[in-house]
């Protein structure tokens, strides 16, 4: 027998809704409308009246719908579990998994098994996902991957690969009323050729930037690779504007000059960053004790090594163009062999 609840909906009102706001999941108080179920069955227990729906449920909330193939309201223990194909559809996304269960008392939503969030700029997959509506934050976690619109940094006309992201979990807070993704936890990021790794990253969508922090940060492109204590990815208009190392910075990046052997573009100081434009690398600035290893883009096969208070090297296809250098500054000049000489 098909029911069809809108007229039962007075009697059994569930006193709670699901819905979807801010890119993340939310639950909001009120009655949740069945609007189909092939079966509904009440079942009283020392805990309280349940009731189940059983067969292509259909619910609606405030224009919201809830798919299933059972649900279940434990109306003593305040719990809401829906299994089998579960899928929530609001105007902010989809969240599918294999079950999902809210406790009132804790506010808090649990989905687990192939759960998948595809909002507007962001889509995360992982096997369990945790929210919790009064703290405003939510947490993937069992191998969560996440992709990353570059819309969600602001105004882009870019229409490159989204922002990709794996780590132990996958958080999604309010801070200061303001919205941020942050990875903990073995993280890996790629944004087209420039891929990053640390233990913590924080997307700051106001100000366009991915700041890498823990377990020595790296970020890579090509066969560059640029170290720091703290490593900030910044994003103009959804592209890579600029690579900031912090602390005990250094970018080194392999070349195979004239005589095809391996030899390192060296450049270390207090602090670095990699300009781009255009998606190339522009320019390297080198600041506070600053030192730089480096072969002209024609040159032989020779070395240059300087020192100074601030260094600036120009690029053309990864090479140096050309180099100035501010305060103090110091030149050595040699051939390959004769590193510890100089002239």
């Amino acid at each position: 027998m098909q029911v069809s609840f809108r007229t039962l909906n007075s009697r059994y009102r569930s006193g709670l809704a699901l819905v979807l706001c801010a890119n993340t999941l939310a639950m909001a108080a009120g009655p949740i409308e069945l609007l189909h179920a092939d079966r509904v069955r009440l079942v009283a227990g020392a805990g309280g009246r349940t009731t189940i729906w059983e067969g292509g449920v259909l619910a609606e909330h405030e224009g919201a719908e809830l798919r299933c193939d059972r649900a279940r309201l434990e109306r003593g223990g305040g719990a809401f579990m829906a299994t089998g194909n579960v899928r929530f559809r609001s105007d902010d996304g989809l969240l599918e998994c294999d079950r999902a269960t809210y406790d009132r008392d804790s506010r808090r939503l649990n989905a687990k098994g192939n759960v998948v969030w595809d909002g507007p700029s962001a889509t995360i997959r992982s096997r369990e996902l945790i929210h919790w509506r009064d703290r405003h934050s939510s947490v993937a976690t069992g191998d969560p991957q996440l992709t990353l619109a570059r819309a969600w940094f602001g105004d882009s006309a870019t229409e490159a690969a989204p922002i990709c992201v794996t780590a132990d979990s996958l958080w999604v807070l309010e801070v200061e009323g303001k919205e941020t993704h942050r990875a903990l936890g073995g993280v890996e990021i790629q944004i087209d050729d420039v891929s990053a790794a640390a233990e913590r990253a924080d997307f700051d969508r106001e100000e366009g930037r991915l700041l890498l922090v823990g377990g020595e940060p790296m970020a890579r492109r090509g066969e560059g690779e640029m170290s720091g204590e703290r490593i900030v990815v910044r994003l103009v208009g959804g592209e890579v504007a600029a690579i900031d190392a912090v602390t005990g910075a250094r970018f080194r990046e392999l070349h195979l000059p004239a005589t095809e052997v391996p030899v390192w573009d060296e450049i270390e100081g207090d602090s670095l960053r990699l300009a781009f434009v255009a998606g190339e690398a522009d320019a390297v600035d080198a600041h506070g004790d600053a030192s730089a290893l480096f072969f002209p883009e024609d040159g032989p096969a020779v070395w240059n090594r300087v020192e100074g208070e601030a260094i600036h090297i120009e690029l053309e296809q990864d090479r140096a163009r050309s180099v100035s250098v501010a305060g103090s500054a110091e030149g050595v000049y040699g051939f390959p062999g004769e590193l510890g000489g100089g002239g």
